[in-house]
């Protein structure tokens, strides 16, 4: 049952302080099963409908997580918006894609991408 990669993606929302840094959104990707998964992209959903993502790692699979191996990331405000050659959106949800193609919604992130927008919205005098 467990010989197979299985991944469990937690996600976490951090109050800025002056100390510790901006309000993030921290998410953290861990294989819980037996084979190795191959994490390629990091992109999400926009506004607009569409998609925009990222390739990770190293050559053409991807990152490559053994079992118990984690991934873990970042976003900022400056991440929230996606910029593609021809275009310029926000992001209303963040998902990882392996390198068979299937996608992993990150939980919560709707709600704290809401979250960090409007927290810069707020200190920007927005």
């Amino acid at each position: 049952m467990r010989d197979r990669s299985r991944l469990k993606i937690e996600s976490k929302f951090y109050e800025g302080h002056p100390d510790y840094g901006p309000d993030r959104i921290h998410f953290k990707a861990m294989n819980k099963g037996r084979r190795p998964i191959y994490i390629r992209t990091i992109g999400g959903e926009l506004m607009d409908n569409g998609w925009i993502g990222e390739h990770i790692g190293d050559g053409e699979f991807g990152h490559k997580l053994e079992e118990g191996q984690y991934l873990e990331r970042i976003w900022e405000v400056k991440d929230v918006y996606a910029d593609g050659p021809d275009f310029e959106d926000e992001y209303k949800s963040i998902w990882l894609e392996d390198s068979l193609g299937k996608r992993y919604k990150v939980p919560k992130s709707e709600k704290y991408l809401v979250k960090l927008k409007s927290s810069n919205r707020v200190r920007a005098g927005l």
